[in-house]
């Protein structure tokens, strides 16, 4: 993958299609802020929680977003990338800025339930 970087250890390569397919769009936006996309989880055991990160689903990618200027700009950006997920694939991703205005901010991406339902015959992780 050549649009987007991951955080050391993080695996790009066990990103299901359905989201590796997502890499130009979010590319794209980030190049419009002069910043540079990072994936900063994509797999594992996420906080133990019930997440389409965790296998077998690994179906969600988190992206790094304290180094795109303050919290406004964040959450505009974050409304940015959003409309552009939403534009090019209407109703199959859910993208949510997690924990903004702290250190930890970033933007999480995982499949709807209308794609879930199609990639795993569930619409939720709670029904596994």
């Amino acid at each position: 993958m050549d649009h987007w970087i991951a955080k050391d250890g993080v695996n790009l390569d066990v990103l299901r299609p359905e989201l590796a397919r997502l890499e130009l769009v979010i590319a794209g936006a980030y190049e419009e802020w002069n910043a540079c996309a990072v994936v900063t989880c994509t797999d594992g055991d996420h906080k133990g929680r019930r997440s389409y990160h965790n296998p077998p689903w690994c179906a969600a990618l988190d992206l790094r977003i304290h180094h795109i200027g303050n919290t406004e700009q964040q959450m505009f950006f974050y409304t940015s990338l959003k409309r552009a997920v939403d534009n090019a694939w209407p109703g199959l991703y859910d993208v949510l800025l997690e924990s903004p205005g702290k250190e930890n901010a970033h933007i999480h991406i995982e499949c709807s339930p209308i794609l879930a339902m199609v990639m795993f015959g569930s619409p939720t992780i709670q029904e596994a």
